[in-house]
């Protein structure tokens, strides 16, 4: 029954924006990147936006490359053209290889078997 499924479906609704807006609202980096790991196992299509907001526009270093890794474990097509876009534009070491690892991740080739 579709009674059944609706309060699961709404409370995971409202759990990934309760992490949206923490992640794009919080003061304490720590709580963002929380956030951000959150959202990438949340198999949630609308963590992908705030996630690549967090990306490229956090101040943080590890709010970056919580959500470069947030990205890759979330494993949405629609994060690779951000992961593309940010990865030659970060700076910081920690969240470059995060974002690289990532993309490696979307593209199919992280944990790949040897042929």
């Amino acid at each position: 029954h579709a009674t059944v499924l609706g309060p699961t479906l709404a409370h995971a609704d409202s759990r990934t924006k309760f992490m949206i807006d923490q992640l794009k609202t919080s003061d304490d980096y720590r709580v963002r990147v929380q956030a951000a790991a959150g959202l990438g196992v949340s198999n949630d299509d609308a963590a992908v936006k705030p996630l690549c907001d967090a990306l490229t526009a956090d101040a943080n270093v590890a709010v970056r490359a919580a959500g470069a890794a947030a990205l890759g474990k979330l494993g949405k097509p629609a994060g690779l053209p951000c992961l593309q876009a940010a990865e030659p534009e970060e700076a910081a070491p920690a969240a470059k290889s995060t974002t690289a690892a990532a993309i490696a991740t979307l593209e199919g080739g992280a944990g790949a078997a040897p042929p």
